[in-house]
């Protein structure tokens, strides 16, 4: 059996969190911290970056990748990319939620975990994880499914920001988007936001020269602009046809 001939198989994306789903890892009191230890000690900022992030690849790689190391990274930074890198290679979005209360601003580096997780997988069921009644954290998890409603052009995904608080924008930028992506005009009447739903039409209008597109607007100015772009780029099209 040849190399190309060899199936990779993909280990299943983990979307069922259980309490403890980090008992596997050793608890960590003396062991190889893979330099992060070290790190504090050096005195330029770049330089301690640099620090920790040579301790995370040399952590990633390891043959124990004990999870249980990232709780001695004392960077913010450094302690999040730690998760989430674990998140990612473990196919394991749950990893985001053990996130443990180290620094100030856990729940925000747990959502953001979960929106960068959930946009690797493109797997919208990842922001429903996001927890938390901030605006901020709302906002992260509106920014989440936006973010795959995009990705995998998805509509239904981009309606559901409709429903999370003071996100409808949101909804709007991410059903244009993929109205305008598809050439499907009919999502255009799902945007909430009537000057933006107005726009969606007449940038489709233009970019699939469908002047009856145009009147969905009733700014005649508009209207008139939206059909004289269209009929400009139909003239040159001809001229190029017929030269």
């Amino acid at each position: 059996e040849t190399d190309k001939q060899k199936t990779v198989v993909t280990q299943e994306l983990n979307l069922t969190c259980s309490d403890d789903h980090l008992a596997e890892y050793p608890t960590l009191d003396e062991g190889n911290l893979y330099g992060a230890d070290t790190c504090n000690a050096v005195a330029s900022q770049k330089d301690r970056a640099e620090c920790f992030q040579t301790a995370l690849l040399q952590l990633f790689n390891s043959t124990e990748q004990n999870i249980r190391v990232c709780d001695k990274f004392t960077d913010n930074e450094a302690f999040f990319r730690c998760y989430l890198g674990f998140a990612q290679i473990k196919r394991n979005p749950c990893i985001c939620g053990s996130i443990p209360e180290l620094f100030p601003n856990t729940e925000e580096l747990r959502a953001g975990c979960y929106v960068y997780s959930a946009i690797q997988f493109k797997e919208e069921k990842v922001c429903n994880k996001i927890m938390g009644t901030e605006q901020k954290i709302i906002n992260l998890k509106a920014n989440c499914y936006e973010r795959i409603g995009r990705l995998k052009k998805d509509p239904e995904i981009c309606k559901a920001v409709q429903t999370i608080q003071g996100n409808s924008d949101r909804s709007d930028t991410c059903l244009m988007y993929v109205a305008k992506s598809g050439k499907k005009p009919e999502l255009c009447n799902d945007i909430l936001n009537l000057s933006m739903q107005e726009k969606c039409f007449l940038q489709i209008a233009v970019d699939t020269e469908d002047e009856t597109l145009c009147t969905k607007t009733a700014d005649q100015t508009l209207l008139q602009s939206c059909q004289a772009i269209i009929q400009q780029k139909k003239q040159t099209a001809q001229m190029y046809v017929s030269s």
